[in-house]
């Protein structure tokens, strides 16, 4: 088939991945019947042609359909539609997120993941709601459930999410701090925020610490002040939010750390500061050491600084940080744990959980 075949185009204004924006459009193109089953997708130069990307992000995108198992390559022939009802692989697991991949823990957990289904005989389908306002774009998700499949898991889901997954009958998994009422929710993975806080706490009062000042993201992340006041450690909550008409989170969570303690060092000096900063955010936390590097303060002589972090992906600093971790590829392994006990025929509700764990570092020592 030649790139004349080729019917969608690509947005690059779009903050949707390249990889992601040409895997939905031939994922699109093969459910609508575009790309029949038996026949044969155009090659890769063609595809590149057609839509002006490189063969990097062709073969990205090709590379999930194979395994989705929506397509099979072969050698000297292209990429062939399987045929109805050849049966390629034991299920097929559709996952949710919100967003645009733009968040390093949830990359690195799906593959994970999908590398451990597809191990078990199992395709995965990753879609996206992008961000819109306060809320999501249900557009992927809903097109993705016009498919058959076996099991959902959403991560971190908004209501919009969930309320698509009811509706469409589909039994579903997720991903959140509360357990999962919802009509077809047949499991949480609970996300146990506060698990770590008494071995941060516990470090703070082994180290003698009298002040405490807690930064969190949209009143999201650990929550140490109840445990710490119990201790009798002066704790204050700062709650900050992304600077207005800033909606990227990774830049809105590093302008927030760095603006707030600007705004601070002009009203008050380097005067008044508690002896432990805890972040709740690692971008929070990278624009914060960047205004208390600028203004002269010293970590950890000064302050001391503990930050939530991912496993593998710190804020730069020269010195090892203190960190409430969490590690996505042993986290990847409890989901594909929980969603293949799940499909098993002795399924049960309430199927797992993850926790962070507090890291010493040289920033708190």
């Amino acid at each position: 088939m030649s790139s004349q075949g080729i019917v969608f185009r690509l947005d690059r204004a779009s903050k949707v991945p390249l990889v992601r924006q040409l895997a939905d459009a031939l994922r699109q193109a093969i459910v609508g019947g575009t790309y029949a089953p038996g026949t044969v997708l155009p090659t890769l130069q063609e595809i590149s042609r057609a839509t002006g990307v490189s063969l990097i992000v062709v073969r990205q995108a090709v590379k999930q359909l194979a395994n989705e198992g929506l397509v099979t390559p072969r050698p000297g022939v292209g990429c062939i539609v399987p045929r109805l009802g050849q049966k390629v692989m034991k299920g097929h697991v559709l996952v949710v997120v919100p967003g645009n991949n733009e968040i390093y823990y949830i990359n690195i957990l799906i593959g994970e993941l999908q590398a451990r289904l597809m191990e078990a005989g199992y395709r995965m389908t990753l879609v996206t709601a992008p961000w819109v306002g306060d809320g999501v774009d249900l557009s992927h998700v809903r097109l993705a459930l016009t498919q058959t499949y076996d099991l959902a898991l959403t991560i971190w889901p908004r209501p919009g999410i969930l309320a698509e997954l009811s509706q469409s009958g589909l039994d579903y998994i997720v991903f959140q701090e509360e357990i999962c009422e919802d009509e077809g929710c047949v499991g949480t993975i609970r996300y146990l925020d506060n698990g770590v806080v008494p071995d941060f706490a516990l470090h703070c009062r082994a180290a003698g610490v009298r002040s405490v000042w807690q930064f969190r993201l949209h009143e999201v992340g650990p929550n140490a002040v109840d445990l710490l006041k119990a201790l009798n450690i002066r704790t204050k909550d700062i709650v900050l939010d992304f600077p207005p008409d800033c909606t990227d989170h990774l830049e809105g969570a590093s302008l927030a750390g760095l603006q707030w303690f600007d705004d601070f060092f002009s009203r008050h000096g380097s005067q008044d500061m508690p002896e432990v900063l805890l972040f709740g955010d690692d971008y929070v936390a990278a624009g914060a050491i960047l205004s208390l590097m600028k203004h002269g303060v010293r970590i950890p002589e000064d302050v001391c600084v503990v930050t939530v972090a991912n496993r593998g992906n710190c804020p730069v600093f020269p010195k090892s940080l203190a960190r409430i971790e969490l590690d996505p590829v042993e986290n990847g392994a409890v989901y594909a744990e929980c969603v293949l006990r799940t499909l098993a025929p002795t399924a049960f509700k309430r199927v797992g959980s993850v926790a962070y764990r507090y890291v010493p570092g040289e920033t708190f020592p």
